[in-house]
């Protein structure tokens, strides 16, 4: 038997057994080392390749697909006693008196070495809940990640704390209106106004809008796109800064101990 992971990866299969719960494969440790399959279930997309697993037999022949098995239990050697069935020649005498042999069946018990991998099943659905819930909201353990690691982590906490203040604090204008301010939101800023420049040159009708926090974009002059990007910079500004000196703080720390020390945005 074979089993083919979704990277196409292929392992000759010694035996496998299932449940709803969860998946066994088993391989011949003269077909692969502990060290060989341990490095192919460790690897990080493992979740992914192992969404589905094919099974066919050794002629190449669809077997069963094994679905969502896609969290790693254990990676184990283990040493199995395998009975299998034959026959064994015994003396006997035929009618006349004279030895003669006969086969008989009989069992035969042998040590067969395994390397055994568990896997859990996954429900896709949770799995998906789970791998977006980390891409929102990142964690990492400080122990284990390297320096350069937990710099990126802490200065990426420290640029979305300035996102959340400003995603919940809004620039109140002249005009008595609210406007976001958001990475996003300046940068959507930029994009309309060079758009705007771009397609001015060969049309003199073109129109430049913005919009006010939760409203429909509407005509702008020159003049009041202006004011309010230059609104926007005065208001951002200053907590850009203080989000930059913390920054430099963690890119400049010479261990963990000194980069969980400095006080991101927010912390103060």
């Amino acid at each position: 038997m074979n089993i083919t992971f979704l990277n196409n990866k292929v392992f000759k299969l010694y035996d496998s057994e299932n449940t709803a719960e969860s998946l066994t494969l088993r391989f011949l440790k003269s077909d692969y080392s502990l060290d060989v399959v341990k490095d192919f279930f460790d690897q990080a997309n493992v979740a992914d390749v192992a969404k589905e697993i094919i099974k066919t037999n050794d002629e190449g022949t669809y077997v069963c697909t094994f679905s969502n098995y896609t969290s790693v239990s254990s990676v184990a050697e283990m040493t199995v006693d395998v009975v299998s069935e034959s026959t064994k020649e015994i003396a006997s005498l035929d009618e006349s008196g004279k030895e003669i042999t006969t086969s008989v069946p009989t069992t035969e018990t042998k040590q067969v070495e395994l390397v055994v991998v568990v896997l859990k099943y996954v429900d896709p659905t949770v799995a998906l809940v789970d791998k977006l819930d980390k891409q929102i909201n990142p964690t990492i353990d400080v122990d284990t990640c390297t320096l350069d690691e937990l710099k990126k982590y802490r200065q990426a906490k420290n640029k979305e704390a300035m996102n959340d203040f400003f995603r919940n604090n809004p620039m109140k204008h002249t005009d008595g209106l609210y406007y976001g301010v958001e990475d996003e939101d300046r940068s959507e800023m930029t994009e309309e106004y060079m758009g705007y420049m771009m397609e001015k040159t060969s049309n003199p009708k073109a129109k430049l809008e913005w919009h006010s926090k939760g409203s429909a974009c509407t005509e702008r002059t020159e003049e009041e796109f202006g004011a309010i990007a230059i609104a926007v910079r005065a208001y951002t500004k200053p907590y850009f800064n203080k989000m930059q000196a913390a920054k430099e703080a963690i890119f400049s720390a010479k261990d963990k101990d000194a980069v969980m020390a400095v006080k991101i945005f927010g912390e103060e």
